[in-house]
């Protein structure tokens, strides 16, 4: 469940601003040898998220932050992101999601139902969560 990539997402002045976090913080950077990870600058439109999801952001705000504030995807929101995007990486990560109970089966199919995206691909997130659980050893209803 660890990953030595981080996508950052500036909220303002999105375009500009996550070239920024790719030239300084990014694959390769003085900031990813020193730490062993980096920052991919994002934009929203980088995922397909559902709808919502930035009222589901989670606060960070701790000793470990400096007092900086950090807004994270809720893990389920992160979950059905990467359901879209479908790529080796994502469904190993999903399943250590769903393996783990971070996010749950019946929560996943339910709010699949909110992605922005066809109804084609509704059903493929569908049949792949469905798939993802058995291979993670989760019971589906």
């Amino acid at each position: 469940m660890m990953s030595a990539e981080a996508d950052v997402l500036p909220m303002n002045d999105e375009k500009r601003l996550s070239d920024l976090v790719d030239g300084n913080l990014g694959e390769g950077s003085l900031f990813h040898e020193t730490y062993g990870y980096y920052a991919q600058g994002v934009d929203s439109s980088t995922s397909k998220l559902p709808i919502g999801w930035r009222e589901r952001l989670v606060r960070v705000q701790n000793q470990n932050t400096n007092g900086k504030v950090g807004l994270c995807l809720d893990p389920l929101d992160l979950f059905l992101a990467k359901c879209v995007a479908n790529r080796e990486k994502d469904r190993n990560f999903n399943r250590a999601l769903l393996a783990s109970g971070i996010v749950k089966f019946d929560e996943a199919v339910q709010r699949a139902s909110s992605l922005p995206v066809s109804k084609v691909a509704q059903e493929r997130v569908m049949a792949l969560i469905h798939r993802l659980a058995a291979e993670a050893g989760v019971k589906v209803p």
